[in-house]
């Protein structure tokens, strides 16, 4: 493929950062609350990078209701960049 330099990997990269709360989790996509506003909620699907990444937290159990978690996404899209933050044990 085409050989891209560091730099423009890492401005692409950049998003938003969401601070929100895990209502849903599957292998496909995950709904939110956000932490600042508890009415506004978000879902977003998982960019092509992530899935495989998701596919393996879902195995283990995935995201729990109430996990803390934080999504990188492109502001007016909803596709997860990169998702941060430790699933819970299943009860």
């Amino acid at each position: 493929g085409p050989i891209v330099s560091n730099a423009t990997v890492s401005s692409k990269a950049k998003g938003n950062w969401l601070k929100a709360e895990v209502i849903h989790f599957d292998s496909n996509s995950i709904i939110v609350r956000e932490e600042a506003n508890e009415r506004v909620i978000h879902t977003f699907t998982y960019a092509p990078q992530l899935k495989a990444k998701m596919q393996q937290i879902s195995d283990h159990g995935g995201y729990q209701y109430g996990d803390k978690v934080k999504i990188l996404f492109q502001p007016g899209q909803t596709v997860a960049l990169k998702i941060v933050g430790k699933p819970s044990k299943p009860l």
